[in-house]
C-alpha cells in the first residue's frame, strides 16, 4: 500500500472494508497513506458479546470498529450494514456507533470508542459519498446535488442516545421526489405544505450538511425546489 500510494498519489480513496480488529497503530497508517476505514459497526451490538467472550478476549473486543481512533485523527469514516448479514437499516448503523450497546447482555462494549451523534450521520452521507467521489452531488442537501433526503420522526442530534434505535423514516425522496411512503400511503396535504399527520416541527441540523433532513416539510419542499433550480432564490 504504501508502494501504491507513493505511485499513484493521496486521493485513491482506497477503502479498508470493515477494519473489524484494526489495531490503533494501522488506524494510524490508514490515515498516513489516505486509506479510508469503512467500519461494519453494527458488529458491536450483533456479536460484541461472543466476541468478548471467545473470539477476542476483554482487552480486544473493547476496540472493535474503532470509529473513535479515525474521528480522533480527523479521518472521514463511513460506516455500512454489509446486508444480508445484518439488516440493512442505516438507523442501527448510527445507534450502533453511538451507544455501542450489545444485543445480548445490553452492556456498552467498549465506550472509549463511542462517536457522537453527528460524526454516525456523517459516516453514512457526505463521508460515504467522498468515499465514491460523489461529494458533488450527494451526500448534503445543497443547490445543485440531487436533492436525496429523509424525513425522519425524530432529531438524532436532540433525541436521547438510547431512543436513537426507535427513530423511523416517515419520507424518503430522492432526487427530489418522494419516493416512500407510495402515493396511496400517503396523507392529504392541509394548507401549504405540511401535512395533517407528519411529526411535529423539529429542530434544523447543525451546518448545511444535513439540516434540511429534519426541518418541518414545508421548508424541506422549498430545499428540494431549490436544488432542482439552481436559479431559485427561494433559499434559507
Amino acid at each position: 500500500m504504501r508502494a501504491a500510494t507513493k505511485e499513484a498519489g493521496q486521493d485513491r480513496r482506497t477503502t479498508a472494508i470493515h477494519c473489524q480488529t484494526a489495531r490503533e497503530d494501522q488506524v494510524e497508517a490508514f490515515r498516513e497513506l489516505g486509506i479510508i476505514p469503512s467500519f461494519f459497526s453494527m458488529h458491536t451490538y450483533y456479536w460484541g458479546d461472543w466476541y468478548r467472550k471467545t473470539v477476542l478476549g476483554p482487552e480486544r473486543a473493547v476496540n472493535i470498529s474503532p470509529a473513535r481512533w479515525a474521528v480522533d485523527r480527523g479521518m472521514a469514516y463511513t460506516s455500512h450494514h454489509d446486508a444480508p448479514v445484518a439488516l440493512p437499516n442505516s438507523i442501527d448503523i448510527l445507534s450502533s456507533q453511538v451507544t455501542r450497546v450489545t444485543r445480548t447482555s445490553g452492556s456498552v462494549l467498549g465506550p472509549d470508542q463511542c462517536v457522537s451523534i453527528l460524526d454516525a450521520v456523517k459516516s453514512v452521507t457526505i463521508n460515504a459519498a467522498r468515499q465514491y467521489f460523489e461529494e458533488d452531488t450527494k451526500g448534503s442537501i445543497e443547490v445543485g446535488k440531487l436533492a436525496d433526503f429523509v424525513i425522519l420522526s425524530h432529531n438524532p442530534l436532540t433525541i436521547p442516545e438510547q431512543k436513537i434505535k426507535d427513530i423511523t423514516v416517515v419520507e424518503t425522496n430522492k432526487k427530489g421526489r418522494i419516493v416512500y411512503p407510495p402515493p396511496k400511503a400517503r396523507p392529504r396535504p392541509t394548507k401549504g405544505n405540511v401535512r395533517s399527520n407528519c411529526p411535529p416541527l423539529l429542530t434544523p441540523w447543525e451546518g448545511h450538511l444535513v439540516e434540511g433532513l429534519t426541518s418541518s416539510p414545508d421548508r424541506l419542499s422549498r430545499r428540494a425546489a431549490s436544488a432542482r433550480n439552481p436559479d431559485s432564490t427561494d433559499v434559507e
